[in-house]
């Protein structure tokens, strides 16, 4: 995980690259993701905003100090929770097409990415257990599925 500052040179890149698999202005207003636009004035800001909090690890009044320093938004903590809440099911879309445009490209050649016009996703929580054994290595991660018991792998 990168501080939310230091991505400022990798920022056009990444949004080229998000761009290119969805419309991020017209899904974020069709969503209802950006409404208003006072503070918040486009998706690609809004995008900013939610990265630096999620994966970029910031807290919410980080956050909205951080948006305030950078000139993204002049934003309360309270703010930036409601706003990321009210964008929830695009970041959801967001994601959804990046996770479709990796499938495709890691298609073989010849081959469609995905079969029968859907794409299968298995997703699982897994955890590592450091055991009490002679060596002293991590036990294999255990995983569980919705609506089943922990495996041992």
């Amino acid at each position: 995980m990168q501080p939310a500052l230091s991505l400022d040179a990798q920022w056009p890149g990444l949004v080229a690259a998000v761009t290119a698999a969805i419309d991020l202005e017209g899904t974020a207003r069709t969503s209802g993701a950006l409404v208003r636009r006072r503070e918040i004035r486009s998706a690609e800001a809004l995008l900013r905003l939610a990265l630096a909090w999620g994966p970029g690890g910031l807290s919410l009044r980080a956050a909205a100090a951080w948006a305030g320093v950078i000139g993204l938004a002049d934003l309360s903590d309270t703010a930036v929770m409601n706003r990321l809440r009210r964008a929830a099911s695009w970041l959801g879309e967001v994601a959804g097409a990046l996770l479709r445009r990796g499938a495709e490209a890691c298609a073989p050649p010849g081959l469609p990415a995905c079969r029968g016009g859907g794409c299968g996703l298995r997703m699982a929580a897994t955890s590592a257990r450091r055991a009490a054994s002679r060596s002293g290595g991590c036990t294999p991660p255990m995983t569980r599925r919705r609506g089943a018991s922990p495996i041992s792998a």
